[in-house]
């Protein structure tokens, strides 16, 4: 029998993941839907409903430690906001909305449950593109890729052996 893992433990997307899929799942379009939020360990293969929210971790993870110092990482990485079922022009005027919503759903989230500090990158912050999520190029669409970054004091999460 293995120990069990408790939230003490935890750090990474493993610790705040949830708190940031909960996040995003806070935002309703103009017509009342919520958005589907994937959480970062369960990535489904298409994209079956809009609008969602996919998050990934997109560049390698800064971690800082010392032996009498803070240990600490800072993630970055971004979330997919997949908007629209195709590349049809008369959708372009459903994303104008998500620029307000991811912002306010994001200040309003800044500490990620008390786990870690959230924010939007300043520059790139919230990037209109054409999205594809799966190998089929027939199932490009419309969306926004929000790039972001979490700072996270691991505390005694790392211990030191000398």
């Amino acid at each position: 029998m293995g120990n069990k893992l408790t939230k003490a433990d935890l750090w990474g997307p493993e610790l705040w993941g949830h708190s940031m899929v909960a996040l995003w799942r806070t935002i309703k379009d103009g017509k009342g839907i919520s958005m589907t939020a994937y959480e970062f360990d369960d990535l489904p293969a298409t994209i079956e409903k809009v609008p969602c929210a996919l998050s990934i971790i997109t560049q390698p993870v800064g971690i800082e430690y010392s032996q009498g110092g803070m240990n600490s990482a800072l993630w970055k990485g971004q979330t997919e906001f997949h908007l629209t079922g195709n590349l049809d022009k008369s959708g372009l005027s459903y994303l104008n909305q998500f620029y307000r919503l991811i912002m306010t759903a994001a200040t309003s989230h800044l500490y990620l449950d008390g786990d870690a500090e959230f924010s939007i990158l300043s520059t790139n912050s919230l990037d209109p593109a054409v999205l594809q999520w799966g190998g089929d190029e027939s199932s490009q669409h419309y969306g926004i890729i929000c790039n972001w970054q979490v700072f996270e004091n691991l505390g005694n999460k790392i211990s030191l052996e000398l």
